[in-house]
């Protein structure tokens, strides 16, 4: 779990994501973070919550759309469990649309992140998240990070909700 006795403090993130091109864009853009201590992924909700019952993690970061159950329920099935209320969770989605955010909001979930978003935006939204300090060298893009280009994000469609 998140170790606040080390400067900086270091996380585990959990990715859940279908997508292996998603979970590897995700992996890169936090692998550059002096806050993340280790990144894993899983490819659907039930590989998710096996990895869930195997190790801790302070932050599951979590695709709507996935095969079989989507990101909504996987976050909801797994905040009923008293071992994972602590854990902090993030949605992420192409495709949200109004009722899928009223879901969110039903099932507690306050922070979601529209794809396609850069590195800037997931760090930003991570930070807020767990009240840290933004890493300036990570905010000023001066890593070359090619990929975020490709993403070619759109920050009108972040979607953050205080519902805690």
């Amino acid at each position: 779990m998140l170790n606040s006795g080390d400067n900086p403090p270091k996380m585990t993130i959990l990715v859940v994501d279908d997508e292996k091109d998603i979970c590897d864009i995700i992996r890169n853009f936090l692998l550059a973070s002096k806050y993340v201590a280790k990144i894993i992924t899983a490819d659907s909700a039930l590989q998710g919550h096996q990895k869930m019952q195997n190790q801790e993690f302070d932050l599951v970061i979590a695709d709507y759309m996935m095969q079989g159950k989507d990101g909504i329920h996987f976050i909801q099935d797994l905040k009923k469990t008293m071992k994972y209320q602590s854990t902090k969770y993030l949605l992420i989605s192409g495709a949200l649309r109004q009722e899928h955010i009223l879901m969110a909001i039903r099932a507690k979930i306050s922070d979601i992140l529209v794809k396609p978003f850069g590195r800037k935006e997931l760090l930003n939204k991570i930070y807020q998240m767990f009240k840290l300090s933004p890493e300036k060298s990570l905010m000023e893009g001066n890593l070359g990070d090619k990929v975020e280009e490709d993403w070619n994000y759109d920050s009108s469609w972040d979607v953050d909700l205080d519902i805690d």
